[in-house]
């Protein structure tokens, strides 16, 4: 069972919940230089990034402005990650955790 984290006050690995960043990325298979990133670990990517969507949308009640102003330090965060980190496919990870985080949040405004 996944523990829902709770949305990150402070932009280092352990607030971003469950599955934490660096333990996804800590998987051997992205040390790689090229390919695609391997299906367990985007699985992994994905319960992550549903994760932290839904701890914004149920900590911002679902605002679409109060969404973006808690998901934007993340964002931030990702960034920084994916210019720090030397490997491709970790780098590729990030993106697709943080689009990922995008993409829910932007569908669950929409629901509304």
């Amino acid at each position: 069972m996944v523990n829902l984290p709770t949305v990150p006050s402070g932009m280092n690995d352990a607030s971003i919940g469950a599955g934490n960043l660096s333990d996804v990325l800590a998987s051997k298979s992205l040390k790689a230089k090229t390919g695609a990133v391997p299906a367990e670990v985007l699985s992994s990517l994905d319960i992550l990034a549903s994760s932290v969507a839904d701890g914004i949308v149920l900590k911002t009640g679902g605002n679409p402005r109060k969404m973006a102003r808690v998901f934007d330090p993340m964002k931030k965060y990702l960034d920084s990650r994916v210019k720090k980190t030397p490997e491709a496919l970790r780098k590729k990870a990030i993106l697709y955790l943080k689009a990922r985080i995008e993409f829910l949040l932007r569908k669950k405004v929409n629901e509304s």
